[in-house]
């Protein structure tokens, strides 16, 4: 699958990254999040054998949606692109229905990739 330019603008670009925050559902509201996410006319989703990846290109927003087999099922993810002024940046967000230390852990990861991705565009300041 080819990368779209919204995948790469909010995955390797190098944009400041905020927030890394989420919060704690019930399973059914994360089941009808996630029903309505995939199924927006504007979704392009892409499903792997335990993620669901959907880009919504006019809201500048892309969702991870774990499916079963990820270990931090069931959660999901949220990089949405926003501003600050005139700077853009990514605000990085979540929900799950599981273990909140699970999910946590989840978002450290992509904390770490994205502090990485900012040191390789911007040296280690």
């Amino acid at each position: 699958m080819n990368s779209s330019a919204l995948t790469n603008l909010l995955f390797s670009s190098g944009i400041s990254t905020h927030g890394y925050d989420f919060a704690v559902v019930k399973m059914t509201e994360l089941q009808q999040m996630s029903e309505e996410i995939t199924t927006s006319s504007e979704a392009r989703v892409s499903k792997r054998p335990n993620l669901t990846f959907v880009e919504l290109e006019s809201s500048k927003i892309i969702w991870l949606v774990t499916r079963q087999g990820h270990f931090a099922h069931p959660s999901a993810l949220k990089r949405k692109l926003s501003e600050i002024g005139k700077t853009r940046i990514i605000e990085v967000s979540g929900v799950t229905a599981g273990n909140p230390q699970i999910c946590r852990v989840w978002m450290e990861q992509f904390r770490e990739q994205d502090a990485q991705m900012n040191r390789a565009f911007h040296g280690n300041t």
